[in-house]
C-alpha cells in the first residue's frame, strides 16, 4: 500500500467529517505541493481544507495481504450488484500474483467464505466468487457490526489491507462517536488501512470515510469506469 494516498480522497474523507458533500472549490495551489479548498454548505458556511501531495519519494510500506468484505445485503441486486461484482473481480485481477486475499459476505453480521488467506490466484478464492455468485442478497447492512468482527478476526495479523464493497449502511445500529474511534484505534494499532467502494441504490459515506479517513484507507463510489477504478483500489490495497 502507498502510504501517499491520492489527494482527492484525502480531502474527500475530510468533507465527510465536516458533515457535507458538495464539489470543491480550488482556492490556492502553491509550489510547495499544498493547495487549500473551500466547501460551502447550501446554508452558506464555508469550511477549509489544505491538501498536501507527498513527495515519490516518500517511503512506502508494501502490503501483501487483503480481507475484503463483500456486501451481500438485500439492497444489492440488479445493477447495483453487477457493479460491485465487476469492481471486486476486476480489482483482484489487478492485483500482484503473490498477493493474498481473504473473502467475507456481510449482510446483518460477517461470514467468512475462507478460512485462511490465500494466492489471488488460488482455488480457494475462486470458490469464494463462485458463492458470492450464487448467495441470494437478503437481509440489511450493518457496517459497525461487520468492521467490529474484522477487527476480531485480524487480532493476530497487521500489515493488511481491508477493502469493503456495499452500501456503507449500519441500518438498526446507532454508534457513539466514542465507538467509532476505539473501533479506529484497534485498526491503527495493527496498521490495518480500510479502504471502501461504496455502491447501491442509497448509500451511507459516513463510517467508510471517517474510517478510512482514521487509518489511511480510501473511498470510492459509483464509477463509470469500472476498470480503471478497480485498477486504482489496487495500487491502494497492495
Amino acid at each position: 500500500m502507498l502510504m501517499n494516498s491520492q489527494f482527492r480522497r484525502v480531502l474527500f474523507s475530510s468533507a465527510l467529517l465536516a458533515g457535507f458533500l458538495i464539489p470543491n472549490l480550488l482556492l490556492q495551489a502553491n509550489s510547495d505541493n499544498s493547495s487549500v479548498y473551500r466547501y460551502q454548505n447550501a446554508t452558506g458556511e464555508s469550511y477549509y481544507a489544505v491538501g498536501l501531495n507527498v513527495s515519490d519519494k516518500t517511503s512506502q510500506v508494501q502490503v501483501d495481504k487483503t480481507f475484503i468484505i463483500f456486501d451481500t445485503s438485500a439492497s444489492q441486486v440488479g445493477a447495483h450488484r453487477d457493479e460491485a461484482l465487476s469492481i471486486l473481480t476486476n480489482v483482484l485481477k489487478q492485483l500482484p500474483v503473490n498477493h493474498l486475499v481473504k473473502i467475507a459476505v456481510l449482510d446483518i453480521e460477517l461470514t467468512e467464505f475462507q478460512k485462511s488467506f490465500s494466492n489471488v490466484q488460488s482455488d480457494s478464492v475462486k470458490k469464494a466468487l463462485n458463492k458470492i455468485q450464487n448467495r441470494v442478497p437478503l437481509g440489511t447492512t450493518n457496517l459497525f457490526k461487520g468492521l467490529k468482527q474484522t477487527a476480531s478476526i485480524l487480532k493476530n495479523e497487521s500489515n493488511v489491507s481491508i477493502l469493503y464493497i456495499g452500501d456503507g449502511m449500519s441500518i438498526g445500529h446507532i454508534f457513539r462517536k466514542e465507538d467509532v474511534s476505539s473501533l479506529a484505534k484497534q485498526f491503527r494499532n495493527k496498521k490495518l488501512t480500510v479502504h471502501s467502494y461504496v455502491v447501491g441504490p442509497k448509500i451511507d459515506l459516513e463510517l467508510p470515510g471517517i474510517i478510512a479517513q482514521q487509518t489511511g484507507g480510501t473511498v470510492d463510489h459509483s464509477s463509470t469506469n469500472d476498470l480503471s477504478t478497480a485498477k486504482h483500489i489496487a495500487r491502494s490495497i497492495s
